[in-house]
């Protein structure tokens, strides 16, 4: 489409250019005319020369530039809103995508993976959650991908973010290991240490 507009302005360009040249060549002829014919030079002299008009085939070179620049600015006009729609679209899907990552972050929605599911805050869009563990258990890569809904648009837009977040259920998990243990170990030394005094007294 960029190509076309550019072909149809130096299009337009060369035309006028072309009936530029042709215009001032014949406005010269007629003024050279006008001053070498001794009829002309009376006619201007008693104030009745005769206004020159315009030829049929200057009108027609001027109706096809007037159509030529017309088509080339509807045409611009049209990518100039199908550009800024896409914009809009664009910020909206990132918008859509940043709030849904600081759900997750916030523990308003569960970390867990789903498929394409409809925005709240606009119906026009879905998203997708994409959960994977890292080296590190307690912290996983989340994708939120936001894409437009391909039944209500014939091009969709798509935008994608990537965000490391602790796993709060793992992160628990692991704090409810590490205190079983530390009770355990707990346990086990006081059990130890009540049997060294009972062998001691034993002893004595």
């Amino acid at each position: 489409m960029k190509q076309l507009s550019v072909i149809g302005c130096q299009l337009s360009v060369e035309v006028t250019r072309a009936c530029l040249t042709v215009w001032s060549s014949r406005w010269v002829r007629r003024a050279r005319l006008a001053r070498s014919h001794p009829a002309c030079r009376d006619g201007e002299q008693d104030g009745k020369a005769k206004p020159a008009g315009f030829s049929l085939l200057e009108v027609i070179l001027s109706l096809a530039i007037l159509a030529g620049a017309v088509a080339v600015l509807g045409e611009l006009v049209r990518l100039g809103g199908r550009h800024a729609q896409v914009a809009r679209d664009w910020t909206q899907a990132q918008l859509l995508c940043e709030s849904k990552l600081s759900e997750l972050a916030a523990s308003i929605q569960p970390l867990e993976a789903c498929g394409s599911t409809s925005c709240e805050n606009d119906q026009t869009f879905l998203y997708s959650i994409n959960v994977e563990p890292l080296d590190d258990l307690q912290v996983v890569a989340v994708t939120v991908t936001v894409t437009q809904d391909p039944s209500q648009t014939s091009r969709p837009v798509e935008f994608s973010l990537v965000r490391w977040l602790v796993d709060r259920e793992a992160q628990a998990e692991q704090d409810d290991a590490n205190a079983s243990t530390t009770d355990s170990t707990t346990t086990g030394g006081g059990s130890s240490g009540g049997t060294t005094s009972g062998s001691s007294g034993a002893g004595s």
